[in-house]
């Protein structure tokens, strides 16, 4: 369904969350947009991307409306080992880059 075949890639990157995440760290995925879930509220929205993949214009349009709503919204880009995770604020374009167990930290204090 869609234009995207299954992508092995966020497969891997679901099961790297749940597994180094933790079952406390609740994950849904809308379309390849995911949403952190803490006490049954959503936190954030993260949409993991390959370094140099663009942001569309639908992808715009829904991470702007989550930011109205007042969930912040996170571009993650994992290396291909998923051991250090480039994460970018979309609304004022803020970078950390952090090592998987940084990246494991924040998930799990958000």
């Amino acid at each position: 369904m869609g234009k995207y075949p299954p992508s092995k890639f966020l497969d891997e990157y679901s099961r790297w969350h749940w597994q180094k995440a933790g079952m406390f760290a609740h994950l849904t995925d809308i379309d390849r947009i995911y949403i952190e879930v803490r006490n049954f509220k959503p936190k954030i929205i993260t949409d993991i991307k390959r370094e140099g993949d663009n942001i569309t214009v639908v992808e715009r349009v829904v991470y702007e409306w989550f930011e109205r709503k007042g969930i912040p919204v996170f571009i993650v880009q994992p290396d291909y080992d998923f051991k250090s995770f480039k994460v970018t604020r979309f609304k004022d374009g803020k970078i950390n880059n952090w090592s998987e167990w940084e990246y494991i930290e924040w998930l799990q204090k958000l």
